[in-house]
């Protein structure tokens, strides 16, 4: 897997518990680069919201027309609404009635858009914890109880507080996911700079 993909799969697994729980206004600037297929099929299946979501996604390499296609092609029905600038999302949020859930993330800083401090934000350390929760539940990084073991030591060192960044986590399941050895979580965890 690239580490765009693992993004994805972090910032959706964190969206998704956030909707879960009840959130409706959810952003973050400064993400990295992210698989936009990648991050949409999370949500091909129903979502736990209450209400329609509008999505946008700024800075990913999609202008809106080639978004609402992917959105309508990998998870249908999900989002009402998507765009490409935050100002857009902005403007969701002051408009509840019409747009109940506004989802907004942004690679990179985008200037003038000071409403995203109104949203929920997951820290990188809550991406961090969400990349971890989700590949104790991929196949790939549990085939054995070691494994399992590593996912949810590591899990557990970086909610106490041991601080490895996300990007690090990341290139750990990058090197990990692209060796099919039973000795490649030993081969990947130098990205931990453990060894």
């Amino acid at each position: 897997m690239t580490s765009d993909e693992l993004a994805s799969s972090a910032l959706s697994t964190w969206t998704l518990k956030a909707l879960a729980d009840g959130t409706t206004a959810i952003g973050r600037q400064e993400l990295p680069q992210l698989d936009v297929v990648e991050f949409l099929r999370a949500f091909r299946n129903p979502v736990n919201a209450t209400a329609p979501i509008s999505l946008a996604l700024v800075g990913f390499s999609v202008d809106d027309k080639k978004l609402r296609l992917l959105a309508d092609k990998h998870a249908p029905g999900t989002f009402s609404n998507v765009a490409t600038d935050l100002h857009t999302a902005a403007a969701w949020r002051n408009n509840r009635k019409k747009h109940p859930i506004v989802v907004a993330y942004a690679r990179g800083r985008v200037a003038g858009v000071n409403t995203l401090r109104h949203f929920l934000q997951a820290s990188s350390t809550d991406l961090t914890t969400s990349l971890l929760e989700w590949a104790r539940s991929q196949q790939q990084f549990s085939v054995t109880p070691a494994h399992t073991r590593l996912v949810e030591a590591l899990r557990i060192l970086v909610e106490a507080g041991d601080r490895w960044s996300f990007e690090q986590v990341r290139g750990l399941f990058s090197l990990w996911s692209n060796d099919p050895s039973a000795n490649s979580p030993r081969q990947a965890v130098v990205a931990l700079g453990l060894f």
